[in-house]
């Protein structure tokens, strides 16, 4: 048999996108699992210089099984006041409201604010088949919105805040008990956990 070749170095990973104001746009499309993403008008619910944005993220059925079980497409809605700026990401609960809105604690704080379409609502329904509806489960909200925070988290170096209310309000909960490293604090609203 003939040497097999001493394998090289391993490659190091590229490093995550930097936020970069002067294009925030295509720092956005390379932040890890976004799929897609395009600039939208913020609206009257958003107060102060804001920039926003439409993101769809690419999430796994079930996060347990990874890839195996399937992947679906999860909308977003992204306000942006700065790099430096500390963020709030909320899990909706249910679908995306039709235009984008500051939260309390935006309003007190100016942080970015990302808001996450809940799994199995509006936009971000995968393709239904009859054993699908197992994969909608709290532990598997939780693990879609630590997906975002970890692409978010080298993104934005300001302090990470969830929120929510009513079943976003649960999803914060649980996120937070089920990966209490991703974030510096969690404001959860409304939540009949």
């Amino acid at each position: 048999p003939s040497p097999q070749p001493a394998p090289g170095p391993t490659p190091e990973p590229a490093p995550p996108p930097a936020c970069d104001e002067a294009d925030i746009l295509g720092s956005l499309a390379r932040l890890r699992g976004v799929q897609a993403v395009s600039e939208i008008s913020c609206g009257k619910y958003v107060r102060g210089e804001a920039r926003c944005f439409s993101l769809t993220f690419t999430q796994r059925l079930d996060h347990a099984q990874g890839e195996k079980a399937g992947v679906f497409s999860q909308s977003a809605r992204l306000i942006h006041r700065g790099c430096d700026r500390p963020t709030t990401i909320m899990d909706n609960g249910y679908a995306l409201r039709s235009s984008a809105y500051d939260l309390e604690p935006s309003l007190a704080f100016q942080t970015n604010v990302l808001d996450l379409e809940h799994r199995f609502q509006g936009q971000s329904t995968p393709k239904l088949l009859a054993d699908n509806w197992r994969y909608l489960s709290i532990e598997n909200a939780a693990a879609d919105m630590h997906e975002v925070i970890v692409g978010l988290r080298d993104f934005y170096r300001g302090r990470l805040v969830s929120t929510g209310a009513s079943k976003g309000g649960i999803t914060a909960i649980y996120h937070r008990f089920l990966h209490p490293s991703d974030l510096d604090g969690t404001i959860a609203y409304v939540a009949p956990a």
